[in-house]
């Protein structure tokens, strides 16, 4: 008699059923969301909205932190309705959404006058809107991630630009979600007394960063984390010049680890203007047949010395968007620490 010693089934097989099944299962599940929470800021809105559409705008609360399209489009014609003056009371509401045919869109008049009467007390209006804000995230990471996939599979070879890709969409959401808060007088009071005494015991970072320029310097007190300058003046006029003395001087001179965005310039010609303005030496002159000096190749030799030695990071990147460029820089701040950013230029 033949026995049959293969297995019942397969165990790939069984592996491959199991995962189709939690493939499955993914699609199905529902995005993370909170209707409760969402209904209770709707109604919050409804029964007080100039206090509460006041919170949240400066909690930046946008139609898209809603899961329901519904509840999007009531909140976005909340805001404009807001914004344009008119007063938000139930009648004029259920009128003006009827007259724009979004009143279909929102539930119709029942769901709105369920929606008024939702939330007894408004005073959970911040603790419920960081639910909503939450799952928001929740539903964001989890988009961006389907997406990073895709593009895993469909381009294997365009590694550094996904990881790129990547981390500025992880960035932007981060940043979506933060809520920059007004600092209160006693905090800002306390801020200014600890600069002012860090500046009388002679600390060498209190008065910021010096540019190297000294009419700059006075008239700044520095560059201090935070400031933004811009350099405007007439093409051909040596912005990019200024700024490379300045990235120079605080690059080298100062010690402090620096990075220049350049659309512009290639990581070879910034390199080279640092070298050469250090060494105090004129490039132009050898087109003109000079024979640099004993001194001019010691200069150009020191100048090369400590550019090397220096924590100067170029990116020549061309086309580089803001994501890109910002999740860039707080990569090497975080590696690196840098102190001052440059960037060759705001219009490219």
């Amino acid at each position: 008699m033949a026995v049959d010693t293969k297995p019942p089934f397969s165990f790939r097989k069984t592996a491959e059923l199991q995962q189709g099944a939690a493939q499955v299962d993914d699609v199905t599940r529902a995005l993370p969301h909170a209707l409760g929470p969402e209904k209770s800021l709707l109604s919050s809105i409804l029964q007080d909205p100039q206090e509460y559409i006041g919170v949240a705008i400066e909690e930046k609360l946008t139609a898209e932190h809603f899961y329901l399209p519904a509840h999007s489009t009531l909140f976005t014609f909340l805001i404009e309705m807001f914004e344009a003056g008119h007063e938000i009371e139930l009648v004029s509401l259920v009128q003006r959404l009827l007259d724009r045919g979004l009143l279909d869109r929102v539930g119709g008049p029942s769901s709105l006058t369920d929606l008024y009467t939702y939330a007894p007390s408004p005073g959970h209006f911040r603790h419920h809107l960081k639910h909503v804000k939450d799952k928001f995230v929740l539903r964001s990471i989890i988009q961006n991630s389907n997406e990073a996939i895709a593009q895993a599979y469909d381009a294997p070879d365009e590694v550094e630009a996904l990881l790129d890709s990547v981390e500025a969409k992880v960035l932007a959401i981060r940043e979506g979600s933060e809520t920059n808060k007004a600092p209160t007088i006693k905090q800002s009071v306390n801020e200014v007394i600890e600069k002012f005494q860090a500046l009388l015991a002679g600390e060498k970072d209190a008065a910021g960063i010096k540019s190297g320029f000294e009419e700059l310097d006075r008239m700044c007190n520095g560059m201090k984390p935070g400031d933004m300058f811009v350099v405007a003046a007439r093409p051909s006029m040596g912005k990019t010049s200024f700024m490379m003395n300045i990235v120079e001087h605080v690059c080298i001179t100062e010690g402090k680890p620096c990075m220049v965005f350049s659309c512009e310039m290639s990581a070879f010609q910034i390199v080279q203007r640092v070298i050469f303005s250090r060494a105090k030496f004129a490039m132009s002159q050898l087109s003109r047949g000079y024979t640099p000096t004993k001194g001019d190749l010691q200069r150009i030799q020191r100048a090369a010395v400590e550019t090397s030695a220096a924590k100067l990071f170029i990116d020549d990147t061309p086309g580089i968007t803001i994501n890109e460029l910002r999740a860039k820089a707080r990569r090497k701040k975080r590696d690196e620490d840098i102190q001052f950013i440059a960037i060759d230029y705001l219009q490219l």
